[in-house]
């Protein structure tokens, strides 16, 4: 994080600026989608990506938001780029089944909860919903 706040200071444009600026002329607009698609291709092949249709820049901000899953919505906001929560959840954090076990194995159970209240030496009229 500190990094990204060393960058932020040095460069005031980065959050309000193009991600890709135009490599010439008027550097305030962005590249265009065939600059950026063949930037994309020499990129992949550098890495070692996979070719095909599904790899592309929106498969990579899928993963990294899934991966990112358990990060404070606002701040995985800021890592990405993205300016809204709402197109997080939407669009690029995919459901994730091993994740949702996991959440349901972790959530309190009611032997638990109960245990845990006699244990506080409460008794069962303290933790009783009415009807």
């Amino acid at each position: 994080m500190e990094l990204i706040a060393r960058e932020r200071r040095s460069r005031r444009e980065i959050g309000d600026a193009y991600i890709f600026p135009a490599r010439r002329g008027d550097r305030s607009k962005p590249m265009t989608g065939d600059a950026v698609f063949n930037l994309w291709k020499r990129l992949a092949v550098m890495a070692g990506l996979p070719n095909g249709e599904r790899y592309g820049w929106h498969s990579l901000r899928r993963k990294f938001a899934t991966e990112l899953r358990n990060t404070n919505l606002r701040d995985l906001c800021d890592l990405g780029g993205w300016k809204s929560i709402q197109t997080v959840l939407s669009c690029y954090v995919r459901p994730d089944e091993n994740a949702q076990r996991k959440a349901l194995k972790e959530r309190p159970r009611k032997k638990r909860l109960v245990s845990e209240l006699h244990k506080q030496g409460k008794g069962h009229h303290e933790w009783t919903p009415r009807r």
